[in-house]
């Protein structure tokens, strides 16, 4: 379950995301790795290119999955913006949204599918009274 432990390229890019996103890695660092796994080496190159994004793929990849784990699995409300991914991979924010939403349709919109880690939640039910 702790994928990222053996896996020395990963988990510094794992630290630098959290580090840009001044985020506590460990709020949604499984959930990132399953987001990276899911969509690495899938990710439209030109895409990138079209957008001009100063960074690797793999750091694109990582930063991003990272953002998507934050927003999801984290506090939402210290999440960073937009915009401070946008100055780390020197493009306009609306680029950011363009690579969000493309590794989102990567993931046919379900980030979560085959992701083992999350507590399963309690299931309730309306009775009548």
């Amino acid at each position: 379950p702790y994928q990222y432990i053996g896996d020395a390229p990963r988990a510094r890019l794992l630290l630098w995301a959290g580090q840009v996103l001044s985020c506590n890695v460990a709020d949604a660092a499984h959930l990132c790795l399953h987001i990276y796994s899911r969509v690495a080496g899938r990710l439209d190159d030109m895409l990138l290119i079209s957008l001009g994004v100063g960074q690797s793929v793999e750091s694109v990849v990582m930063l991003v999955s990272m953002w998507v784990a934050l927003k999801l699995e984290g506090s939402r409300r210290q999440v960073a913006g937009c915009s401070k991914l946008a100055a780390v991979l020197q493009v306009l924010p609306w680029a950011v949204t363009a690579v969000e939403l493309h590794l989102m349709q990567l993931m046919s919109w379900q980030p979560y599918a085959g992701w083992t880690m999350r507590q399963p939640q309690s299931s309730c039910t309306v009775a009548e009274l």
